[in-house]
């Protein structure tokens, strides 16, 4: 073992970290929790999408299928970002 293999967590926490350091004003992110725990997403959604770039006006479009990630009323109208929508596919696409 090299010891220079990341587990999947670390690989989403380490692109959602080049993220918020890099000079973009439009963010697109495709499920940066699927490899996260519950507590640490939340911490993730918290701390660096919510604070980090929202809270300096920067635009993020996030596709998840992670639950609670849904923002208050109050949230919706200081962020302008979120839309939740639930997709089920018949079984037969599944």
């Amino acid at each position: 073992v090299s010891g220079t293999t990341l587990s999947g967590g670390q690989k989403q926490r380490t692109s959602l970290a080049r993220v918020v350091y890099s000079k973009t004003q439009t963010v697109l992110l495709d499920d940066p929790f699927s490899a996260l725990d519950n507590s640490v997403a939340k911490k993730a959604f918290n701390g660096a999408i919510k604070n980090l770039l929202l809270g300096t006006g920067r635009t993020v479009v996030m596709v998840t299928s992670s639950q609670g990630f849904n923002s208050s009323r109050e949230e919706k109208k200081k962020f302008r970002v979120f839309l939740s929508m639930k997709v089920r596919l018949p079984a037969k696409h599944l």
